[in-house]
């Protein structure tokens, strides 16, 4: 066995089992913080939409996701878009049927990300354009019009979330530690 055959059946056995490692961890734990945010680290923003709510159904093909955009017209150029857990815990269905074009809507989104990327976004250096990108895509932790709120439990909708992924991952998650495993003991 030459030493570029071991080094690379180490290298590759590693890189899979850190990929399933993380794939079957990240699948048990949940960021409550990310979820579960204070109002004090939300700001309210208010605004008419620029058009109705646009739900984007995933097609299933490579970089394709299922969420719900809107814009406002007092914050041209930024797209407010939930998807993932986010957009289980969005009323999507009531939002689509009750909220049109130019009505008037109250969102929240996290105060200290659309500080940095929005309200500072001319002082940032091209490295942090970089690190921060996409710099014009919010998500938001609370949509209401006409004193209705549409989101429910967001950090109750992040584990049904989950739950609903869990399958796929952790099959995932095993076939990149036994593809780790294989590295270790194949034999050439």
């Amino acid at each position: 066995m030459t030493t570029s055959f071991k080094l690379l059946k180490i290298v590759s056995g590693s890189i899979c089992l850190c990929i399933g490692l993380f794939l079957i961890i990240d699948n048990l734990t949940i960021d409550k913080s990310k979820y579960s945010v204070a109002d004090k680290d939300l700001i309210t923003l208010t605004g008419n939409l620029t058009s109705d709510p646009y739900y984007h159904k995933s097609t299933g093909g490579k970089g394709s996701s299922t969420y719900l955009q809107i814009e406002l017209i007092t914050y041209p150029g930024l797209v407010f878009q939930n998807a993932g857990a986010f957009l289980k815990a969005t009323e999507w269905e009531f939002i689509k049927a009750e909220v049109k074009y130019h009505d008037t809507v109250n969102i929240k989104v996290l105060k200290s990300d659309f500080e940095k990327k929005y309200l500072k976004r001319d002082s940032l250096t091209v490295l942090q354009q970089i690190a921060y990108y996409p710099f014009h895509k919010f998500s938001f932790y609370s949509f209401r019009f006409r004193n209705k709120e549409y989101m429910t439990d967001l950090y109750k909708a992040a584990k049904q979330h989950q739950q609903d992924k869990l399958f796929i991952q952790l099959l995932g998650g095993l076939a990149f530690v036994g593809m780790g495993i294989y590295f270790f003991v194949a034999k050439k």
